[in-house]
């Protein structure tokens, strides 16, 4: 199924960024904008879309919707000194090493 999507979508509108629609790097794979597949909810595997390298790097873990929020969050703090409201990420469980613990 969500190779169908994909391919439905490259159809619709060419190897383009899903989320920002910039074209992809297809022949670099060192190239920050080098084509990747993102987990819209993370671990859904009906839910695969295109993007670039840097911005799947950024996502990671998130939810189209925590990512948005983060994004806006970091751009008020940069823009304008504004404080970073932090809510809960429902996919953020990733392993520490016990030094960074304690």
């Amino acid at each position: 199924m969500a190779v169908r999507n994909i391919w439905r979508f490259v159809r619709k509108y060419g190897y383009v960024c899903f989320y920002t629609g910039i074209g992809l790097n297809m022949k670099n794979p060192k190239s920050a904008w080098y084509y990747t597949f993102d987990h819209r909810i993370p671990g859904d595997d009906t839910s695969v879309v295109l993007t670039f390298a840097l911005l799947n790097e950024m996502k990671s873990d998130l939810t189209d919707k925590e990512f948005k929020f983060n994004v806006h969050q970091l751009d008020k703090c940069f823009t304008t000194g504004a404080k970073f409201i932090k809510r809960k990420l429902s996919h953020w469980e990733r392993l520490r090493p016990p030094e960074a613990l304690g």
